[in-house]
């Protein structure tokens, strides 16, 4: 959840506290990095099913 989609749902940045925005930000990346590695690890298959 970025900042902007935290403006978009109208809360305001100091209701949300920034314990929480920090943590919401955290969760993003770690989703983002986890989808990368999935990309990733899923090319290495392939090109090993290729390669054999």
């Amino acid at each position: 959840m970025s900042m902007g989609a935290i403006y978009k749902k109208g809360y305001p940045y100091e209701e949300i506290g920034i314990a929480d925005y920090r943590l919401s930000t955290n969760v993003s990346e770690m989703a983002v990095l986890e989808g990368l590695f999935a990309t990733f690890s899923t090319i290495a298959l392939l090109h090993l099913k290729i390669l054999k």
